[in-house]
């Protein structure tokens, strides 16, 4: 529930946990070298492919991966500033229903101002 910037902070720490857990390793010095190689090699694919992603997507989008706004607070502004009756219609009926569940009230009254359309 914290958006963007919590899903990539967690991607973060999946490529750094492994190192955590490598210092924990109780194994001959041969093995951990092994696996020191393996990980390091991931995470520099990790890291070129991420790096690949980010030159390739719109920038427009870039705002996604670093904001805080949860799925639930994006449906209720598409909502809000919704000039014409489809962009709303869709804000609501194409999302979960407990994402607008704090805007049911409003809604309830936008469709019986707009039900003969």
């Amino acid at each position: 529930m914290t958006g963007g910037l919590g899903y990539c902070m967690s991607m973060a720490w999946a490529q750094v946990f492994p190192f955590v857990a490598l210092i924990f390793f109780e194994g001959d010095e041969n093995t951990k070298s092994a696996i020191t190689i393996f990980l390091v090699g991931c995470l520099v694919l990790w890291s070129l492919l991420n790096i690949a992603f980010f030159c390739t997507i719109d920038l427009n989008y870039l705002s996604m991966f670093i904001g805080t706004t949860t799925a639930p607070q994006y449906a209720v502004k598409l909502y809000k500033t919704g000039d014409e009756d489809q962009l709303k219609f869709d804000a609501i009926f194409s999302n979960r229903l407990e994402y607008t569940q704090s805007i049911h009230v409003e809604v309830k009254e936008w469709i019986a101002a707009n039900i003969n359309q």
